[in-house]
């Protein structure tokens, strides 16, 4: 099992949150160890370990051979003084991150229904016909799971904590939501997914959520006064929740630095002393980070001289495929490939269009650049940077800045890919191409020319890394987080 301390954490939050939403009260009795782990997907020890840090903070009993028993207690003020300062920290942001969530989700809905059988469609049948709150989530969760891309799902359980979603049968106003109109939408969704029709199932989806998230703003407007709004918190998606985050966090900055920053005309990196002070982080964690970057081929130490930086015309080693980190992360990388392949268009429509002339010019400039230097490999990263910048969304640019993170992971493999997939000759049109549609306005024809890209790219990343000896299961696993459904 992957990273197992990670989803202990996710579990602990989850119960955590359904505790204090009075989701389960005093006395209330767990399910087995047994059905958690089915329902998370994960193993008995990263369920126990999540039960004893319950335990320690007083929110649960553990007894053997016999259920955990709720022993967290919260008297109605204390309840209704948490609601009021949870939804008053994120009111502000729910219209923003609503939008945010459906220009990612929805296409992975509409492929999700691509892939579907009709069993799976008579499982989304009885969800609807005992249909709850908790089910509604079950449903978005069942029809992500298809995609069998563990990083959607994590991106779907960080929304969902954030958002609150997995006590949203706890809101106590008659009439917030009509079962049957719900069911109705959702019927009218199921019904748009077996024709496989794109259109009908984006209408659908729209209706089911226009009649959702509209009357969830207005509910929580109504909970929170203009004395209790504060400053909003801001959504992080947390990706990496373990140890190595710091490592990982730091690689990913460095290769920005040397793909598109400060570094790239650099031959060598700054010596470790320089680069600790600079990211404030230990010697011992630049030491490990450049150790990282050596082993994914983007640079190679020389004693005595210092971190060469190895430029697309360095043939130089490959990756070191056998390291777990390195697989781990290409597993990132291939996974936040496959998110941008369906969402990148949609998302270019709204973001390019409200970029100003002059930071237009200033991108034209840049991918005008990547064509002189011979690093037209580089165009597509350098517009990812742009989206997560200047996109007008606050929590978009956290989606997506996480997003071309983990893509540059993926960059040092371009040296030993560009020949086989033609990948070099492909870049360099799409470069001219963007530039050409950026200095005539015309957004839509760069939003195309970037979906189109990444669609025809991504399986050719996918196959080379099956080639390289990672297995499907590293790469397509089922997810190994799940909400319960």
């Amino acid at each position: 099992m992957h990273n197992e301390p990670a989803y202990s954490k996710l579990i602990y939050e989850y119960f955590v949150l359904r505790f204090q939403f009075q989701y389960y009260k005093y006395g209330d009795k767990l399910p087995p160890i047994e059905t958690l782990c089915r329902k998370f997907g994960v193993s008995p020890l990263t369920v126990k370990a999540a039960l004893t840090r319950l335990q320690e903070e007083g929110y649960v009993s553990i007894q053997h051979g016999k259920c955990t028993q709720v022993t967290f207690q919260q008297d109605e003020s204390a309840y209704r003084q948490f609601k009021q300062d949870f939804f008053a920290d994120r009111v502000p942001l729910y219209s923003g991150f609503y939008k945010t969530m459906d220009l990612i989700f929805l296409p992975l809905y509409v492929e999700s229904f691509q892939r579907m059988d009709e069993k799976d469609l008579t499982y989304l049948r009885h969800i609807t016909e005992r249909l709850n709150t908790d089910d509604l989530v079950n449903l978005y969760c069942f029809l992500l799971q298809k995609l069998e891309n563990p990083l959607v799902l994590n991106l779907f359980w960080e929304t969902s904590l954030f958002l609150g979603f997995p006590s949203l049968n706890q809101i106590d106003l008659p009439g917030f939501y009509s079962i049957e109109l719900m069911k109705e939408r959702i019927s009218q969704l199921i019904t748009s997914g077996q024709k496989k029709d794109h259109k009908l199932i984006i209408d659908s989806q729209g209706a089911l959520e226009r009649d959702i998230s509209e009357k969830f703003i207005d509910y929580l407007a109504g909970q929170t006064s203009k004395e209790t709004v504060r400053k909003p918190i801001s959504f992080r998606w947390r990706i990496y929740r373990d140890r190595p985050q710091i490592c990982y966090n730091l690689a990913t900055r460095i290769l920005h630095h040397i793909y598109l920053g400060e570094y790239r005309k650099e031959s060598f990196l700054p010596s470790y002393q320089t680069m600790a002070d600079k990211y404030r982080v230990s010697l011992s964690t630049i030491r490990r980070t450049i150790r990282l970057l050596n082993e994914i081929g983007a640079v190679h130490s020389i004693n005595g001289k210092g971190t060469h930086i190895l430029s697309f015309d360095e043939q130089g080693h490959e990756p070191n495929f056998d390291n777990p980190a390195i697989r781990r992360n290409l597993a990132y990388f291939i996974n936040a490939f496959e998110i941008l392949k369906f969402s990148i268009e949609g998302i270019s429509r709204i973001t390019l269009p409200v970029i100003s002339p002059s930071i237009r010019n200033d991108l034209i400039k840049h991918l005008e650049s990547h064509l002189q230097s011979h690093s037209s490999q580089l165009a597509s990263n350098e517009l990812l940077v742009f989206i997560s910048t200047y996109s007008p969304l606050p929590e978009l640019r956290e989606v997506y800045e996480k997003l071309y993170r983990l893509m540059l992971w993926g960059v040092p493999l371009l040296r030993h890919r560009r020949e086989e997939s033609g990948i070099e000759e492909t870049t360099i049109q799409f470069t001219k191409q963007m530039i050409a549609s950026l200095k005539k306005e015309d957004f839509n024809g760069c939003a195309k020319l970037l979906g189109d890209l990444y669609a025809q790219q991504y399986p050719i990343a996918e196959a080379y890394l099956y080639r390289r000896g990672l297995k499907p299961e590293e790469l397509r696993c089922p997810p190994a987080i799940r909400l319960p459904i």
